[in-house]
């Protein structure tokens, strides 16, 4: 599934018959050499994320819009992922 804000994939993981079909897909966008986006969200909104993560749900990658629910604000989902990688590793470390 990709992302509303996009998805960076590699070339190299598809064959010229692949890379041919995806570009042929009207509804993507292909854009070849794009460098992916720089996340400088603020540390503290992303704790602020992670906190609403462990009031949502801490066993599963809540949905965006649950997330903005609780916190009054919007997010991307890019940020949402940002906040869930260190949920886990959290969990992870105990």
């Amino acid at each position: 599934m990709f992302a509303s804000e996009g998805k960076m994939i590699e070339r190299s993981n598809f064959t010229e018959h692949q890379w041919a079909q995806i570009k042929a897909e009207p509804l993507l966008s292909v854009m070849e050499g794009a460098e992916a986006p720089v996340d400088d969200t603020p540390g503290e909104r992303i704790e602020n994320i992670v906190e609403a993560i462990g009031i949502i749900d801490p066993d599963k990658k809540p949905p965006v819009k649950d997330l903005e629910n609780v916190m009054g604000q919007d997010i991307t989902a890019a940020q949402r992922d940002r906040a869930w990688a260190i949920y886990q590793k959290r969990i992870a470390e105990g």
